[in-house]
């Protein structure tokens, strides 16, 4: 598939992120109290929330909510947010 448009990856992180947070039912103040308990990282809420909303943060701080949240990411679903962000 080949489009002019170059994928939003801040936009997809965002939208994957959201997503995993919706499906396993955990807050932001949820996730920073989880992301300390299970691996020591320090990040406020309001922290998490700003950089979700960028769509910028780092890989490990990315790989730790997706195991707080219990979330796999499959090629499918990727492909399916970048195809959404080139469609806005």
């Amino acid at each position: 598939m080949t489009t002019d448009t170059p994928p939003a990856f801040g936009s997809v992180i965002k939208r994957l992120v959201r997503t995993m947070m919706a499906q396993s039912g955990i807050t932001y103040a949820e996730l920073s109290k989880q992301l300390y308990v299970q691996y020591g990282t320090t990040q406020l809420d309001n922290n998490l929330r700003s950089k979700v909303n960028k769509g910028k943060m780092s890989a490990d701080l990315f790989i730790q909510i997706m195991a707080v949240c219990n979330f796999s990411v499959t090629p499918d679903l990727i492909q399916q947010l970048i195809d959404n962000s080139r469609n806005q």
